[in-house]
């Protein structure tokens, strides 16, 4: 129950010379790390950005970043406050390419390796499969983001077997 009751005695060591009835409730407490400042989505969030505060876990949410390595490198969703736990929902990777924006579209395949620019008709982080027109024959593709500005055609399996 979290609840507790024990005699005060004092000084602990000698002649009580005072005794009191003391009762309460003990609760858990966490060093949670927050932002020291607002963050704006798009931003990326640095070491230089977390501090902790304790919480007492009954008001702990099972989501709540725990580490500053979970949130470090990582973007908001939407405007976060300072000094108040995050959610893990509310942190994605950064945007490395966003619509509109002109692309390097990469095809590599066995030693054939081929370049285009492009329009990401999407944006997107790392790892993103995202839609890209090709400027040149104005072809929408998918391709996935490799780096800012970079994407990497993905190859259909009729073409897998050119290798």
């Amino acid at each position: 129950s979290g609840r507790f009751a024990a005699p005060l005695v004092a000084p602990a060591d000698g002649p009580a010379v005072l005794r009191l009835p003391l009762s309460g409730r003990a609760v858990g407490v966490a060093a949670v790390p927050v932002l020291i400042r607002r963050v704006r989505p798009g931003e990326v969030i640095g070491a230089a950005d977390i501090g902790h505060v304790d919480i007492t876990s009954d008001r702990l949410q099972s989501d709540v970043a725990l580490d500053a390595s979970e949130m470090i490198g990582m973007s908001p969703r939407r405007l976060l406050a300072a000094n108040a736990p995050l959610r893990l929902t509310d942190l994605r990777p950064p945007t490395l390419v966003r619509r509109g924006e002109t692309v390097t579209m990469l095809l590599q395949t066995g030693a054939l390796a081929l370049s285009a620019r492009g329009r990401a008709l999407d944006e997107g982080a790392a790892g993103d499969v995202i839609r890209v027109v090709n400027t040149d024959s104005n072809r929408t593709i998918e391709a996935e983001i490799r780096g800012p500005g970079t994407v990497v055609v993905r190859i259909r399996p009729a073409l897998a077997g050119l290798n």
